[in-house]
């Protein structure tokens, strides 16, 4: 008659095992599911608005020198009476935040 093996057995033991189980099992799991998603994703389309950035950001240089037209003398003027009385007006605020105009 053969002689029985006898195994200790304790709970880490056991523990041991099951995480062994689990990681094979997760393993198999992951392969399998590997093997039958080859299915390659098309890439997302950009969005729309990305397309109208990009078209006026084209735009923005052509669009520049238009704005530097030479402006006319009556229009010269004018931007220079507006440029003295906010300047004026400037002083003033100054003058009122020091307190010398009441």
């Amino acid at each position: 008659m053969a002689a029985k093996r006898v195994f200790e057995v304790n709970e880490s033991s056991f523990v041991d095992l099951k995480a062994e189980l689990v990681r094979k099992e997760s393993q198999v799991k992951r392969e399998k599911l590997g093997a039958e998603q080859k299915i390659t994703r098309q890439p997302k389309k950009p969005p729309v608005w990305a397309k109208v950035k990009k078209e006026t950001k084209a735009a923005k240089p052509s669009a520049v020198p238009t704005k530097q037209v030479e402006l006319s003398l009556e229009e010269q003027q004018t931007l220079q009476k507006s440029r003295q009385a906010l300047e004026a007006k400037a002083k003033l605020y100054e003058k009122m935040a020091r307190g010398e105009i009441e």
